[in-house]
């Protein structure tokens, strides 16, 4: 498998929008407040019952909420790059039909390729095509097809793939707007699969962080389960 498919936003997307993931900074509050609370008792707290029975409890903190602590701030520093750089069709969207569902359009995809730069301006500068004059001379509905064929124009003696991406996803908006039998679904899951591993450095760090706290909550769940089984045991 290619690191896109096993690394991407998408997968991201599965945490970023959970809420128990989300709601776990609780664990950044609570186990600091509470381990300065039993830093200031004397440990073991001692307790003695009338019938001269002592209860010893220990007051020091949890290790299992040490990891939760640890774990809880890896979520949260993974949600936030995912909230700062994850491209917003893959915030918004999880499918093609929830991007139905919510009644979107063309205009919505627009917007999805501005933010991951793929804009006028950025076309302006990589063809050196200005964009905006064109839209200025063609308020009509004409003004697709004159922007795809200065594209094409330009396009012909054009060969390097990453700029070819970039400007066949906006080549491809303009389509479009100008086609009707060019459905905006297929033009969906291309920006789609292309915003998947936009900003890979984020994408990388939030992958990161977020696997370093599920490997913190899988020891103590793991240990959670020793401790049942010795019980049982003895």
């Amino acid at each position: 498998m290619s690191r896109e498919t096993i690394i991407n936003w998408s997968t991201i997307s599965i945490l970023g929008k959970n809420k128990i993931v989300n709601r776990s900074y609780i664990y950044l509050i609570i186990v600091p407040i509470l381990a300065r609370l039993l830093s200031d008792l004397k440990s073991p707290f001692l307790y003695k019952f009338t019938n001269g029975y002592e209860l010893e409890i220990p007051l020091e903190l949890p290790f299992n909420w040490v990891l939760f602590f640890f774990a809880a701030l890896c979520f949260t520093i993974g949600t936030i790059m995912y909230v700062m750089f994850a491209p917003q069709i893959i915030k918004e969207d999880e499918s093609f039909g929830d991007f139905d569902t919510k009644r979107k359009t063309s205009v919505h995809l627009k917007w999805y390729l501005d933010d991951l730069g793929i804009s006028d301006k950025f076309m302006t500068n990589l063809t050196n095509i200005d964009i905006f004059k064109i839209k200025q001379e063609n308020l009509s509905d004409s003004s697709p097809g004159e922007i795809m064929s200065a594209l094409s124009h330009w396009w012909q003696n054009k060969s390097n793939k990453e700029v070819e991406r970039k400007v066949v996803l906006y080549y491809d908006y303009w389509r479009t707007q100008t086609d009707i039998k060019v459905p905006i679904q297929k033009l969906y899951w291309d920006i789609y699969s292309f915003a998947k591993a936009t900003n890979y450095v984020a994408l990388i760090i939030s992958f990161a962080f977020y696997s370093i706290g599920i490997l913190l909550i899988g020891i103590v769940f793991i240990q959670s389960i020793i401790d049942v089984i010795l019980t049982i045991v003895n």
